[in-house]
């Protein structure tokens, strides 16, 4: 039968107990004039309680005092034997230790010492998959959910989601445009403007000075500040006191510059040693098409009939077919990987190289999946405790064990792209410009306070002078003005120094 697109045998599941429970059953609220779950109502709901621990208990008092056979073989953190097969221990061996404490069962551990998880040939099956059938084991506590094994056995509740990578040796390389990725590009923007600021701003005062003060001094050109200005926000050089006319203008602007090249010297050994991962491809067609890798594949594993049915029938071709490498042993799998050329990926599961990372070397996951489905529990065809082991299960998922136990065995979850070398963002610089439109505010109110101060004693001292013209006038019997021709040369002189 031919399921319907995102159609799955645990969403029926999941609505069939829903109808069973009276969650999706609804009733008329005369009270409330509306619909209403029938579970609202606690006589219902005590009712259906009622049943359903007394269903579990049977069922569980059922499964007391009996042995379940557990087939698998030994892999790295996820099924180990010890004491001679009688304790198993990793993620899924201490998964079912906990269910058979909770359920009162005992564990009859069957060691299979060949890894192959099995492939149908005529109307037999190998490996896993044929122990399972020949009634050798019970349960197989990993298996994938595939349509294609539906027939053969049953599936408990789902453990976790799981698909297929291609797994690749991380590759670094140096970053020539690290100057440019130090600061993102609204710090840049800002930098420049400030820059541009201070040029305008001082040029501006410069010429205000010159025109008051110094009337025969040289005005100097916008580029001349620009390139001061530029010369000390790069800590290069010195600037002329001649230049600096508004020590509150120098002032902000030296501060400005040495907060800037603070924060880029902090960052720039981190920045010229930091190198880059990357990927050399995205998944098998890339790794076949544009780079020299070989890709190599474990034929015992739960996906390879899905590899072999669906992958390898694209590139059927000569120049193709040579770059895959098949191996029965997944440490095999992961030597080849991590040999000294490195130029080798590997196609594996997600969570068996989760396992397998803390006994090998680093990999990187490239960006596409492959096969993704569910991992459960396969159980041999109308097993009778499949109900406790389910419910037990769930019990374990909703207290948090299973998050545990992941955590204890697993690395965390691996994602693509990885993380980044962080920059310098605005949110960590914002104060430097803060202080600089602090500087700026109070330069323009110095500023402007001094005009009125400087204009003020300008009049007091002339009206002082004047009148001191007026006695010397009266005391030389000569009519005074302020274009007397009697002020000479040295007169006119004394008068500007008096009032500068």
């Amino acid at each position: 039968m031919k399921l319907l697109p995102g159609f799955s045998v645990f969403s029926l599941l999941r609505v069939v107990g829903s109808i069973a429970s009276g969650e999706s059953i609804l009733v008329w609220d005369s009270e409330n004039a509306d619909f209403i779950p029938i579970w609202h109502f606690s006589l219902f709901r005590d009712l259906i309680m009622k049943n359903r621990n007394n269903s579990l208990g049977v069922e569980k008092a059922r499964l007391q005092g009996q042995t379940l056979r557990i087939g698998y073989h030994s892999e790295v953190n996820l099924m180990t034997f010890e004491n001679n097969g009688t304790k198993i221990s990793g993620l899924l061996g201490d998964l079912w230790t906990m269910l058979s404490d909770l359920l009162n069962f005992t564990i009859e551990a069957v060691e299979v010492p060949e890894a192959k998880f099995g492939a149908q040939s005529s109307e037999s099956h190998i490996g896993l998959m044929g122990l399972l059938r020949r009634n050798e084991v019970d349960i197989i506590p990993r298996v994938a959910f595939y349509r294609n094994t539906n027939e053969v056995m049953d599936y408990s509740t789902p453990l976790w989601t799981n698909s297929f990578r291609v797994f690749v040796r991380p590759q670094f390389d140096s970053d020539d445009s690290w100057i440019f990725k130090t600061f993102p590009w609204p710090c840049w923007i800002s930098i420049i403007t400030s820059i541009a600021l201070f040029s305008f701003f001082g040029t501006l005062f410069d010429r205000l000075t010159a025109a008051r003060f110094q009337r025969n001094s040289l005005r100097h050109l916008l580029l001349e500040h620009f390139f001061y200005t530029f010369g000390t926000f790069c800590n290069q050089g010195d600037i002329p006191a001649n230049m600096e006319r508004s020590r509150l203008m120098a002032f902000s602007r030296r501060t400005c510059a040495w907060l800037i090249i603070s924060i880029f010297s902090t960052s720039l050994v981190a920045s010229m040693t930091h190198k880059e991962m990357h990927l050399p491809f995205t998944g098998i067609a890339s790794l076949l098409a544009k780079s020299d890798f070989k890709l190599v594949v474990n034929n015992a594993s739960l996906g390879f009939s899905k590899f072999h049915d669906l992958i390898l029938p694209n590139f059927t071709s000569p120049k193709y077919s040579r770059r895959f490498e098949f191996t029965r042993i997944a440490e095999d799998m992961y030597r080849k990987g991590c040999g000294s050329s490195g130029k080798k990926a590997i196609f594996e599961s997600e969570d068996r190289y989760r396992a397998w990372a803390t006994r090998t070397c680093t990999f990187i996951p490239t960006q596409e999946t492959y096969f993704s489905t569910w991992i459960t529990t396969g159980m041999t065809k109308g097993f009778e405790y499949k109900r406790p082991i389910d419910n037990g299960i769930l019990k374990i998922i909703e207290v948090g064990l299973l998050t545990a136990l992941k955590d204890r065995w697993l690395i965390p979850p691996l994602t693509w792209p990885p993380d980044k070398y962080v920059v310098v963002g605005m949110k960590k610089v914002y104060i430097i410009f803060v202080v600089l439109s602090i500087g700026v505010m109070v330069s323009l109110m110095i500023f402007t306070m001094e005009h009125i101060v400087v204009i003020h004693r300008r009049y007091y001292l002339r009206r002082k002078w004047d009148k001191q013209l007026r006695k010397r006038a009266r005391r030389l019997k000569v009519a005074w003005s302020r274009r007397n021709p009697f002020e000479e040369k040295g007169i006119l002189e004394d008068r500007n120094a008096f009032l500068l």
